[in-house]
C-alpha cells in the first residue's frame, strides 16, 4: 500500500486518467468517485475553511484534462494527482495569507 491506496485502485486510477487523456470524458466520473475524498481531505488540510477547499477542488477537477495531458503514464497517478492538489493547496494557501497579511498593513491607526 502506497499512502492508504491499495494496488488494485492505484490500476484503475492509472486506467481511468488515460481514459481521460484519450478523450473518454465519462471517465472523469469515475475517477471523482475514487479519488475526491483524498482531494478534499488535502485541500481542507491547508486552508482549513471549506469554502476555500470547495473552490479549491471545483478548480482542480475544471482542469482534470489539461492534469491528465500532462501526465506520463510509466508515474503512479494517484500520487500525481494528489501531488497537483498539494501544489495548488500550498499555493492557494499561501495567496490567502499574502493578501491578510497586505490588509494588516494597510490598516490605517
Amino acid at each position: 500500500m502506497i499512502m492508504g491506496m491499495e494496488k488494485g485502485k492505484r490500476k484503475i486510477i492509472n486506467k481511468l486518467l488515460d481514459e481521460i487523456k484519450r478523450g473518454k470524458e465519462e471517465s472523469i466520473i469515475s475517477l471523482y468517485k475514487i479519488i475526491s475524498p483524498t482531494l478534499r481531505y488535502i485541500a481542507l488540510k491547508y486552508l482549513k475553511n471549506e469554502e476555500d477547499a470547495n473552490d479549491l477542488i471545483q478548480d482542480f477537477w475544471y482542469d482534470i484534462k489539461k492534469y491528465a495531458s500532462n501526465y506520463i503514464f510509466k508515474m503512479n497517478a494517484y500520487g500525481y494527482l494528489c501531488k497537483i492538489m498539494n501544489r495548488i493547496a500550498i499555493n492557494k494557501y499561501n495567496k490567502i495569507h499574502r493578501e491578510i497579511k497586505k490588509q494588516i498593513e494597510f490598516v490605517d491607526y
